[in-house]
């Protein structure tokens, strides 16, 4: 909300009051809506890869401790990092 109070005769003070965003921004941010999508039928997926020449099959699981990081940059993408012995 934007508003404005009167300072003097001839100057307007504008005041800006966010409390009504933020408390919608906080809210949705703790029940967010989730995204629902069902599951395709096997069958038409199958019929999508009829005829194929190529397939492939990914380990997603652990494919992101796979890839090589530069020297220099493994300090820096580590998630947790340990000052001391546990």
């Amino acid at each position: 909300m934007l508003s404005s109070h009167k300072k003097a005769p001839d100057h307007l003070q504008w005041c800006w009051c966010g409390r009504k965003i933020e408390a919608g921004v906080t809210a949705s941010a703790r029940s967010p809506k989730k995204d629902v999508y069902p599951l395709p039928r096997i069958g038409n997926t199958l019929d999508c890869l009829r005829g194929a020449q190529y397939f492939s099959s990914k380990d997603l699981h652990s494919g992101y401790w796979q890839i090589e990081v530069d020297e220099a940059y493994r300090g820096k993408n580590r998630i947790h990092h340990q000052r001391r012995a546990p």
